[in-house]
Parts: structure tokens; sequence; C-alpha cells
């Protein structure tokens, strides 16, 4: 690459994480913001799209940090980002590090262990790599440092493949040369290279794959639906967790799957049907505001909206339009779709409550009043999905156990 070229690389990089960045500040994700980007900039070519994609996210990885170490400098924040971020390819490295004005004994030590380094010679803490908002809100049985630094690596993508194609997917992927990890904790989850594409393995499997992060895979382990069974999935969204739980219920069960927004359900349909699933049924429904169901199910799954901090390794921008507000207006909407959704399940039934999200007000809180309010309703005891050791009917899952998602998880069962 030529010296011209490395440089105005170096600067569009710059000036697309500044926009971003303010497109940040108004609460859209970076995904979005950098996809709408390259969509206005069809001369990016896919190397160029791959290494400001990999910039962006690096630099909201890393802005606790290069906020301070160049507070006036976007282009050394840049810098510092792909110097830092342990998914910096060497290329990267050595196009941006020397900008940084570092020694090569330096950047080696940063690329060894970017943590000890900046804590040893630059005096940083990993608190300052997180919201000061966010210590309140995290029980005391999250460890904070714990939690910074399962954000400042990216996650693998992960898929849920059905057991009885488990084998032959894996031969496909062998055959297809793309490296995997088969995750003997949970059967049929393979994690993959975030970087994959999802079309041409689908074209390579001859059919739908489902993409869903383990953390979402032992959600669906946890709600435990058995053939015949009718479920609710109260908040379906794209419908991960309602495949999940229509596999498990097989032909004979029914899954009355609910969402308040129509574009959702059109996904979640169109997977459906690639997936050839008959037995779900989907219903556009606010089930905070419209009229209750008049009906009752063996299982009601609520997986509620909330603040996504559990998502943050894989969404690091997130930490950045991501505040108090969104944690006190999760706390209510989640209070309401419990107290409403409870009187569906029917008597013997179970009721499963998960958020990707690891406040004490959006989970442990919300299970004691619920339980404190209604008799009928106990904890469930049920297998860790990962561990496979007992709980007491409530999980909380940290990022690094996938490493994944955040996610808590409440069993209960309706006497």
């Amino acid at each position: 690459m030529s010296d011209r070229r490395r440089q105005r690389q170096i600067e569009i990089a710059a000036a697309l994480t500044a926009e971003i960045e303010r497109d940040v500040a108004t609460g859209i994700p970076a995904d979005a913001a950098t996809a709408a980007i390259f969509r206005r900039h069809p001369e990016f070519g896919s190397q160029d799209r791959r290494h400001y994609r990999m910039v962006i996210f690096a630099y909201f990885r890393w802005l606790g940090w290069t906020r301070i170490l160049a507070p006036h400098d976007q282009t050394l924040r840049c810098a510092w980002a792909v110097t830092l971020d342990p998914g910096s390819s060497d290329d990267y490295v050595s196009l941006w590090a020397p900008l940084t004005n570092q020694t090569e004994t330096e950047r080696s030590a940063i690329r060894g262990d970017p943590l000890a380094f900046v804590a040893e010679h630059v005096g940083l803490t990993l608190d300052q790599l997180m919201p000061d908002w966010l210590v309140e809100a995290l029980p005391d049985a999250v460890d904070r440092q714990r939690l910074i630094r399962a954000c400042l690596t990216r996650p693998p993508a992960w898929l849920a493949i059905p057991e009885d194609r488990l084998p032959a997917f894996k031969e496909m992927l062998t055959a297809q040369r793309i490296p995997y990890r088969d995750d003997h904790r949970l059967v049929g989850a393979l994690a993959l290279e975030p970087a994959f594409h999802l079309e041409l393995l689908q074209r390579a499997w001859g059919g739908a794959i489902q993409v869903q992060d383990i953390a979402s895979q032992c959600v669906v382990a946890a709600c435990a639906a058995r053939p015949g069974e009718r479920w609710w999935d109260v908040c379906a969204g794209a419908g991960g967790k309602t495949i999940g739980l229509a596999l498990n219920s097989g032909p004979t069960g029914r899954i009355f799957a609910t969402d308040a927004r129509s574009s959702i359900l059109d996904n979640l349909n169109a997977r459906s049907a690639a997936h050839r699933l008959t037995s779900i049924e989907t219903r556009l429904y606010n089930a905070i505001q419209d009229a209750p169901v008049e009906d009752h199910f063996d299982g009601v799954l609520v997986d509620a909206p909330c603040s996504g901090i559990g998502t943050w390794p894989r969404n690091p921008d997130a930490r950045w339009r991501t505040g108090p507000d969104q944690v006190r207006h999760g706390i209510e909407s989640q209070r309401a779709l419990l107290r409403r959704v409870a009187e569906n399940v029917r008597p013997g039934g179970v009721l499963v409550y998960s958020v990707c999200t690891i406040t004490r007000q959006e989970g442990p809180d919300h299970i004691a009043e619920l339980l404190h309010q209604r008799s009928d309703l106990y904890r469930e005891p049920f297998d860790h999905p990962l561990r496979h050791e007992p709980t007491d009917g409530t999980l909380m899952i940290h990022p690094d156990e996938g490493p994944g998602d955040g996610m808590f998880i409440a069993r209960l069962r309706r006497r």
C-alpha cells in the first residue's frame, strides 16, 4: 500500500468514527450507523469496509481510555484503540501504531497485555472503561472488573443446530474449511468466527441455519419445553427462542408468539417458514397495553426488553448510549409484563423470565417482588446449562461464560 493510500485510509477512518460517535450520542447503534455510511459510499471496497469496521468497533471498545490518552485528537484516539484491541490484525496495527509514538518494545508490550501496560505506564484503571452509573446497578455477585474484561474481546458467533442434524452439519463445515468450536456443554451449540458469511453458509448447507447466542440457547434449555406442550413467547422479537421452543415441543406442540412490532413478526414468520415449522402462530400484540389474553399455557416465556448490558461485549458502543434512564424504563415495563402474563400460566405450568442484562433491578429484584406478591409461584431449580450444576431456580450467566451475552434467567412453577 502506498504512503498516500495509507494516509487516506487513516483520514477516512478517523472521520467515520467521529461521525458515528455523534450518531451513537443520539441513541443510534454503531452497526446501524456504519451500515448507513457504507450504503452512501459504494466506492468503499470489501477490504476498506473490513478495515473501517474494525477501527470503529475497536474505537468504542476502548473509548473510556482513549478519551484520556488523546482528549483532542480523533486520529490518535483511533490509533490507540487499534493498538490496544486484541482483535486488530498485525497489518492494521502496523498501519496505526506508529501514530502513538511508542517504541517497538512498548508496542510489543501493549500487544501482549494492554491492560497491564496501560495500568503500569499510564496509570489508568479498568473502571475508566465503563460509565460511572453502572456501579450501583450491578448486583454484589457480579464482579465489575470481570465484566469490563469480558467487554474488551469480541465474542464468537454462535449457532444452534438440532442434535439430530449436528453430525452432518459439522461434516459440512469441515468440507467448507470453516473453523468452528463444538461446545460440548450445550448440545448443538457451535462457535464460529464472528465474520462468517451466513448466506454462503446456508447455501452450502442447503437450508436455514439458526444463529443464536449461547446465552439465549441457555434460556431455551431452561424452558425445557416438552413434546406436545403449548407455550406463549410473549416478547418473541425475531424469534430465535420461539424457534427453539417449537423444535423442542415438536410437531404436536403449539407456540403462540407475540410482539408489538409488525416488522419483527414478519421476520419471525419468514424464519419459521425457512425452518419449515408449522406449529408457530404469531400475533401483533402489546402485552402491557392490549386486552389480556384469555388462555392458559403449559409454559410462558417473558424475554423482556431491558437495558441490554449483557450484550456490551458484542456491541461496545452500547456502553456509551445506555444510561440509568434505560434501566429505569426497563424496570417499569418488565414489572408490568410479569404481573400480567403470570395469570396465563396454567396451574402446574411454568413461567420463565429472561433479560439480556445483569443489573440487580432488572433481574433478581423482579423475581423477589413477584414471589412476594404471588404465593402460587415458586422457584423451580434447574441445572445450569453450561456448568451442569443445580441452581435455585434463578441464574445469572456472565458474558465470559460463553463467551457471549450476559443473561439473567428465572424459572418459576405455578402451584
